[in-house]
């Protein structure tokens, strides 16, 4: 009588397995030196290898994922660097673009000014004025911390005449309530500055009024916490 032959429980695992394996694990490890996190996946193929492999080929494979620990180490260090510094440099971009557009916005209305030999009286809505009298693109008036959505105003007035202030005093400041940790803010004599946010909330805590470039009255939220 003959007997049935049982399969086996496993299916060998071709000799080349672990060579192409623990190849690919120490070519991706060294790439992973190059690119973030590209060193996990080497540490996975290197185990794998080492478990497949056999002879020289699982040193090799161990080698991949050690490779590859280490290169995944050096890539999450550098994020660790890099991303602050990234943040840092967004931050400044974003600050110098509004000054720049402060800086716009109150030289059109000082040539608005000579041109009409005066300003509207304060409550008007300034920006469109300025931007129907072509001085402006309506994109000027809109902060770079601002949503474009967002009913929150991105800059405010004390007044819309800086002839009547003292050089010193505040004309223009961007809102706080956009978060930015730093402020830019237009003097009297139209010269532009930025300060850290909580001078800015105490510049504007002292004055009585404040418009927004369309003229309404405009208390912001950071003044009374």
């Amino acid at each position: 009588m003959t007997q049935a032959t049982v399969p086996p429980l496993m299916t060998p695992v071709a000799p080349h397995a672990g060579r192409a394996l623990a190849i690919a694990a120490l070519a991706i490890a060294i790439l992973g030196l190059c690119i973030p996190l590209v060193g996990l996946v080497a540490v996975v193929l290197g185990i794998l290898a080492f478990v497949r492999g056999h002879g020289a080929w699982r040193g090799l494979g161990a080698g991949g994922a050690a490779l590859g620990a280490v290169s995944l180490v050096v890539s999450l260090l550098a994020l660790g660097v890099l991303l602050p510094a990234l943040a840092k440099a967004r931050e400044t971009a974003r600050l110098v673009k509004s000054g720049r557009q402060l800086d716009v916005i109150a030289k059109a209305m000082a040539v608005y000014q000579r041109q009409w030999n005066g300003m509207p009286p304060d409550g008007t809505d300034i920006e469109t004025l300025i931007v129907s009298a072509n001085y402006t693109a309506r994109e000027t008036w809109l902060s770079p911390y601002s949503d474009p959505d967002s009913l929150t105003p991105s800059y405010l007035f004390v007044t819309l005449d800086p002839s009547t202030l003292d050089p010193n005093a505040l004309f223009i400041c961007e809102n706080p309530d956009l978060g930015s940790r730093r402020v830019t803010v237009v003097n009297g004599d139209l010269s532009i500055r930025s300060v850290d946010r909580a001078e800015a909330i105490e510049l504007l805590r002292n004055e009585p009024t404040l418009y927004t470039s369309r003229g309404e009255r405009w208390r912001p939220s950071s003044l009374t916490r």
